[in-house]
């Protein structure tokens, strides 16, 4: 399954940072952050929910919704 948020990340030290707690997660295999495209698309491929994704993002104080 491929997962696909907007989100508001902003820049690369803290997309990295998201990047690494969201690859902890059971089930991820891959994610990927698109910070030129002006939605700071993230993609995530993996047997997860939605929600976990967005709750791995708000806690780094980013906002994430699904596409």
């Amino acid at each position: 399954m491929i997962l696909i948020f907007k989100t508001n990340i902003a820049g690369a030290a803290a997309a990295n940072k998201i990047l690494q707690l969201v690859k902890q997660q059971h089930q991820v295999t891959a994610c990927t952050i698109d910070l030129e495209d002006c939605d700071k698309v993230l993609r995530v491929v993996g047997e997860v929910s939605k929600d976990t994704i967005v709750d791995c993002v708000a806690q780094m104080g980013f906002a994430c919704e699904e596409l």
